[in-house]
């Protein structure tokens, strides 16, 4: 277990979590105390600002650097900061300067929600130098069609429908704002409990989005004539509850409203679930398991070419999409992911032998995990072979002593998921900190836990939580 504010991983300049090893520290990181903030020796990039950007903004007396002078222009849009205030780095990058602290806390709210980001190795690299290398880009060319392949392969897809974001947020990002390309001025859906900033976008960016937490609400949605929607946007399965929707039921209702349907599958991975037929748009980050070391940050869209709704959804992005991915990032994201499939198999099956051993225990209330859900929703998109994926959720009978539990659990603990190491974190308390009522409103507890399995050989993880629970 590492000390307070250690990156994760610990062997890499670029780690993108960071060691909270206690409830306390949770809390402290989440009401910016400084003891806490202050021991923060990196963070996930698009909540915690890396330390080399923090340099490169110095050296050009920026507040913010974005990767083009387009997201630069669209942040200060957002922020309401006038055009005058961009700076023109260098051909990539292009930062904004303000005085004002309600514009810098917008341009902070805007690089967290849309993670249109400079990643750390981009911010290092142009702080030794302004031009990018020929041989780079070279490289970095060869390495976006490798990935391009492998994500083609493992979906049946051609490479002409793939497009490569920074991140997973990035790309939900461009989702959206092909839905409110299409259809202007109207409401987005999002169905079940959702990652935070997937809402955060459809909030602030557009129309008052619908969230709809349950099934049994869709039809009378689909009956209401006079509702447009622009967009419907999920996850399979859900973050942190691990739910997936019916996803006939979200695709008929996407066609009777003449809009796209989105999934985010980063849980399920390529690996695990088929799901693209009954999309129009596939999110993925590939920050999490299509990496798996936890050092660099990459997005995905995939284009279902059998939806109604292809064309026009392709023109959109072809129109929009702008290639902000940065050249050694791509180039360690392929290096990461080779051995994806191979990994995916092992985490399955660690996740599963690890659940099922929990549920025997009388301390633990309930575990959150597609292979106990209620539905056949997941198991009905298994690909043969696959698994249940790397991720669940538990909480304890007894609630007061989860923090407890957090604390004494020999892994490492931090924010992301879908790292070859388990990883832990109390993740209402990390992404719901200043809407928990809202939060359990919905049906998800303060007191969950969220558990991501990596590679380890099962039987000590197995020990691991089995000591932790004995000491309760």
């Amino acid at each position: 277990m590492l000390l307070l504010g250690e990156p994760i991983p610990q062997n890499s300049q670029h780690s993108i979590s960071v060691s909270l090893p206690t409830w306390e520290d949770i809390i402290g990181y989440e009401e910016k105390k400084p003891l806490v903030c202050n021991a923060l020796k990196t963070g996930y990039p698009r909540f915690v600002i890396h330390n080399f950007v923090k340099d490169l903004c110095q050296k050009h007396k920026a507040d913010f650097i974005f990767p083009s002078y387009k997201t630069a222009l669209r942040a200060s849009q957002f922020a309401q900061i006038p055009v005058e205030q961009i700076i023109s780095i260098n051909q990539n990058l292009a930062g904004i300067r303000t005085n004002k602290p309600e514009e810098l806390n917008q341009l902070k709210g805007f690089w967290q929600h849309t993670g249109q980001i400079i990643s750390s190795r981009q911010a290092l690299y142009f702080f030794n130098q302004e031009n990018i290398n020929s041989n780079l880009v070279q490289a970095a060319q060869e390495a976006t069609n490798k990935i391009k392949q492998r994500i083609a392969s493992l979906t049946g897809q051609a490479s002409q429908n793939i497009y490569l974001f920074p991140n997973g947020m990035s790309a939900l990002f461009a989702a959206y704002n092909v839905c409110t390309k299409l259809k202007p001025q109207t409401k987005t859906l999002q169905f079940g409990f959702p990652y935070t900033d997937t809402l955060k976008i459809q909030e602030k960016f557009g129309s008052e989005p619908i969230l709809c937490l349950k099934e049994q609400d869709l039809p009378e949605l689909s009956d209401q004539a006079d509702l447009d929607l622009a967009g419907i946007f999920c996850e399979f399965p859900s973050n942190p509850l691990l739910e997936s929707p019916n996803l006939e039921i979200l695709s008929q209702l996407a066609k009777n409203k003449n809009c796209p349907l989105i999934i985010d599958d980063t849980i399920a991975t390529y690996w695990n679930a088929d799901l693209l037929s009954f999309s129009d748009i596939i999110a993925t980050s590939l920050s999490k398991f299509f990496s798996g070391v936890g050092d660099v940050m990459g997005g995905a869209l995939i284009l279902n070419p059998e939806s109604y709704n292809y064309n026009n959804i392709k023109t959109v992005l072809d129109i929009i999409f702008e290639d902000i991915c940065w050249a050694e990032d791509l180039i360690i994201l392929e290096k990461n992911s080779i051995n994806f499939a191979e990994r995916m198999k092992i985490i399955n099956k660690n996740a599963e032998t690890l659940c099922d051993f929990l549920l025997t225990r009388k301390e633990i209330e309930k575990i959150y995990y597609p292979k106990y859900s209620s539905n056949n929703n997941y198991a009905s998109k298994l690909k043969p072979g696959a698994g249940f994926g790397g991720l669940f959720s538990l909480v304890l009978k007894d609630k007061s002593k989860s923090a407890k539990f957090y604390d004494s659990l020999q892994l490492l603990k931090g924010p992301s998921l879908g790292t070859n190491y388990t990883l832990v974190c109390p993740y209402v308390l990390l992404a719901h900190y200043n809407e928990l009522d809202w939060a359990e409103s919905c049906g998800v507890s303060r007191h969950l836990i969220r558990v991501s399995v990596g590679l380890e050989e099962i039987n000590s993880l197995m020990n691991i939580f089995e000591e932790t629970l004995n000491k309760l």
